[in-house]
């Protein structure tokens, strides 16, 4: 079956956008899914809708997702607008560096310095106390 990009709406309210292979009559495939997430923002002009696609599983090593079917509300087709969108986003993944993950050396180094943090503003503010403290000497 050729796949084609599509719109796969989970029950969960999750919305896919990805190539479908709709065969099985079990499970669906989709290849690359990118999910389509939408926020409500207050402009001057009242509320207004932005949407934008982000990785499903955001640190999945794999790129085909299998989905039992009982979990899909519906499949439909896609705009050509969102379609081209859907490419270019999949585009800058691709281009993104995926950095390093730190070594323990590195996190323990990081760890040290927020516990080195932390204590110096617990100083701070108990330098701050004790000089708002109230004095029971009048100087004049």
């Amino acid at each position: 079956m050729i796949k084609e990009k599509l719109l796969v709406k989970l029950i969960s309210g999750c919305e896919l956008i990805g190539k479908v292979e709709d065969d099985d009559p079990n499970w669906i495939k989709i290849d690359e899914p990118l999910e389509l997430r939408t926020i409500t923002k207050e402009t001057r002009y009242g509320p207004r809708d932005d949407s934008s696609l982000a990785p499903w599983i955001m640190f999945a090593n794999q790129k085909t997702f299998s989905i039992p079917r009982d979990k899909v509300l519906t499949i439909s087709s896609i705009s050509k607008e969102l379609d081209s969108y859907y490419d270019v986003i999949l585009r800058q993944l691709e281009k993104r560096k995926v950095k390093a993950p730190m070594s323990p050396e590195e996190m323990e180094r990081i760890l040290q310095l927020a516990e080195r943090i932390e204590q110096e503003e617990r100083m701070d503010n108990e330098d701050i106390e004790l000089l708002n403290r109230p004095t029971r000497k009048t100087i004049h």
